[in-house]
């Protein structure tokens, strides 16, 4: 972040390095090999869990925004005593999915916390009002502003995982990789903004929306005003589960005998297919659950977890000739 300088210096501040985080970390490997006559067997698995947490900010600043996205601004804080970026935004209730229930969401004066609100359109949670005059957080103050963002989960996984099993029966061989992740929350990002009549959006957002009581669905309605802000605030609905399992290589080969190779005057031939990126396992509804931070020109952790339209990984097959003279 950018450092705190007099104006009377004249200059633009200088980045520094403004925080501390603290990593623990626990990693575990277990390896398998044995033989079962012509059969060869080597497993391996590794899994590790890291704990970042934030220690200190040095600007004296309570906490720093990030992960600006679309119209909706930040969607992430760095704060102490927090994992580093977390997401940052409104909690809800579920959807609307009555008129009744639309009506019953009052204060305590009787007057309505969401006055453009639909049926199948989120239902927001009055969390907070503003800070006490010692910076304290209070409880809900009856109606529904920035003060109610919270914690909403982070962008990084709780577990970090691969297995590889390599088989080999003679002439035969067969190699798997596999790796995933698991426990971190990715934001759908893809659309999410309301300057604009008309965005691309992922079928989803149509097939899987409360239509009505007879179509209820479990994603807000489909709107081009979106007056609630359904799709325009950072909340739990545009959060999804991140985590995946991919087996990233399967490998199929064959070592041609020495006698038939010999009379040809080569060494080892292997004939094999491959194929990359066969299989992802995961409940993400985006194109990709693979979501870093650095792509597309978005560089720096503030971007982890952020789904921008990030370029799913193709999945290829191929085949090839291995020959040794």
């Amino acid at each position: 972040m950018q450092g705190s300088v007099p104006t009377l210096a004249g200059i633009d501040p200088p980045g520094v390095n403004a925080g501390t985080i603290e990593n623990k970390a626990v990693e575990f490997e277990l390896g398998y090999n044995d033989n079962f006559g012509d059969l060869k067997v080597h497993v391996q698995l590794t899994a590790s869990h890291n704990k970042s947490i934030v220690a200190d900010i040095t600007e004296s600043i309570s906490f720093i925004t990030g992960g600006n996205v679309g119209t909706f601004g930040d969607s992430k804080r760095f704060e102490v005593g927090y994992e580093p970026w977390y997401f940052y935004g409104f909690e809800t209730y579920g959807l609307f999915t009555s008129q009744e229930q639309i009506d019953a969401h009052v204060n305590e004066a009787g007057q309505s916390l969401q006055r453009s609100a639909a049926v199948g359109d989120v239902i927001y949670k009055d969390v907070a009002g503003a800070p006490d005059e010692f910076g304290n957080p209070t409880g809900p103050d009856g109606k529904i502003s920035d003060f109610d963002k919270s914690y909403l989960g982070s962008p990084y996984p709780k577990l970090l995982g691969g297995l590889s099993i390599s088989l080999e029966y003679k002439n035969f061989d067969f190699n798997l990789a596999s790796y995933g992740q698991f426990g971190n929350k990715t934001l759908m990002a893809v659309s999410v903004r309301d300057d604009l009549s008309n965005t691309n959006k992922p079928d989803f957002y149509i097939s899987e929306a409360y239509i009505s009581a007879d179509e209820p669905g479990d994603f807000p309605r489909p709107s081009i005003k979106d007056r609630n802000k359904n799709f325009s605030r950072v909340n739990d609905y545009l959060l999804q589960d991140g985590s995946f399992f991919r087996i990233s290589n399967l490998t199929f080969g064959y070592t041609l005998p020495k006698e038939l190779t010999s009379k040809v005057d080569l060494g080892k031939v292997r004939v094999y297919v491959a194929a990359d990126n066969l299989f992802t396992f995961t409940n993400y509804k985006g194109l990709e659950p693979e979501v870093g931070g650095d792509y597309w020109g978005y560089r720096g952790q503030q971007w982890a977890g952020i789904d921008r339209a990030v370029y799913p990984k193709a999945r290829t097959i191929l085949g090839g000739i291995n020959i040794n003279f």
